[in-house]
């Protein structure tokens, strides 16, 4: 990333929907989302990978969120202890986002049983409440 000029990298950081700034931090994460928001979904029972497909957007703005966070090491540590309600009554600044996503209206966006179907949240509430903690 350091060897990219500036031109290049603003057209990576296009591509995937981020501004250049975001793609570097998001890069230079010691621990980010690539591996804690991913395992804090898996503890709540979200499928992460639905999620990144069936609302793109919506995973985008979890994982900027959590790249610009500044609390990776507590999340780290509660997560590897599986107390995944820590962070998001206290530290998490996408706990609004998550909670978005595993309740709205009595639908969850995980799997619900039976033939592993998943009901879809509309992704709009999602980014509404990511944003509103960026």
């Amino acid at each position: 990333m350091a060897a990219c000029p500036p031109s290049e990298l603003e057209r990576i950081a296009s591509d995937v929907g981020l501004n250049s700034d975001d793609l570097v931090r998001l890069c230079y994460s010691h621990i980010g989302p690539s591996e804690l928001l991913p395992q804090r979904l898996q503890l709540l029972g979200i499928d992460p990978e639905f999620v990144r497909h069936a609302a793109p957007t919506t995973f985008k703005d979890l994982a900027r969120v959590c790249a610009s966070c500044k609390a990776s090491r507590q999340c780290a540590r509660d997560l590897a202890r599986g107390n995944v309600q820590a962070g998001l009554d206290g530290y998490c600044l996408n706990g609004l986002s998550i909670d978005a996503l595993t309740v709205r209206d009595g639908a969850q966006f995980n799997s619900l049983g039976t033939g592993g179907q998943h009901a879809l949240v509309d992704d709009a509430p999602c980014r509404a409440a990511s944003d509103s903690h960026a």
